[in-house]
């Protein structure tokens, strides 16, 4: 029975996301931050993967259907900090996700529920394939489903409800590509500060046009200045016979 750990299932899942995006977005793929927080410490205050698109805002936690105990004590704060929110819950079921993964005949399951009903197992889940579709659809829009305020309140709702342990901060890349392949990239300062995202998308943006601009100032210039060389170079070459005529008298 095939039962990969949660660091191969999650690898195998960003690389098909990444996938996915090229393949609908072509050259107007989307800026995106997306980051694997364990061994950082954002890990235990939020989950295994931070996504964060201009339509869509994720948090997974990826578990092992084996170890599901390990998540129960944060599920429990989750749902008690959420309790008497229904626009939370509501912003909960789009942002954060569990994705699980099991045992299969020569395959293995791979389906996702919102986290908050991570233990209900009348909710339908969602598999693979699906998941990934849809996330990227919401990735692509141009309109959030969720406003990315909104998104940013959740995720430091979350940080406040699992992060009681101590201070958190890590730092995380916003990643573009260009038209021909070429990849830039931006400092977040910190992960959780999603609202600053959008901040740093247009950095990122202006610091491209601008290395565009004086690119282009640059060819300008080198190619006056070939056309004065060649130019001079002309003249001189009138004037050399008429100099050399002089030297022979």
């Amino acid at each position: 029975m095939v039962d990969p750990q949660e660091n191969i299932a999650i690898g195998n899942f960003l690389y098909g996301l990444g996938l996915c995006i090229g393949v609908k977005a072509g050259t107007g793929a989307p800026y995106a931050a997306v980051n694997l927080l364990q061994q950082t410490s954002y890990d235990k205050a939020l989950g295994d993967v931070m996504l964060s698109f201009t339509g869509a805002t994720r948090l997974l936690e990826f578990k092992r259907r084996r170890n599901p105990a390990k998540e129960r004590s944060k599920h429990s704060l989750i749902c008690a900090a959420l309790q008497h929110l229904p626009q939370k819950c509501a912003t909960s079921r789009v942002v954060h996700w569990y994705v699980e993964t099991a045992p299969g005949r020569g395959d293995f399951v791979f389906d996702a529920c919102p986290y908050l009903d991570m233990r209900d197992r009348s909710v339908k889940r969602t598999e693979f394939k699906r998941f990934v579709d849809e996330l990227v659809t919401e990735a692509l829009a141009s309109v959030p489903k969720i406003a990315a305020h909104l998104a940013n309140e959740y995720v430091r709702d979350v940080v406040e409800t699992w992060g009681a342990a101590g201070p958190h901060s890590a730092t995380g890349l916003l990643v573009s590509v260009s038209g021909n392949g070429g990849l830039a990239y931006a400092v977040v300062d910190d992960l959780a500060d999603l609202g600053r995202t959008g901040t740093k998308c247009l950095e990122l943006q202006a610091q491209r046009h601008l290395a565009i601009e004086q690119a282009m100032h640059a060819s300008h210039v080198a190619q006056q200045h070939r056309q004065a060389a060649s130019t001079l170079e002309r003249q001189l070459g009138r004037r050399e016979p008429t100099f050399v005529q002089e030297l022979s008298r």
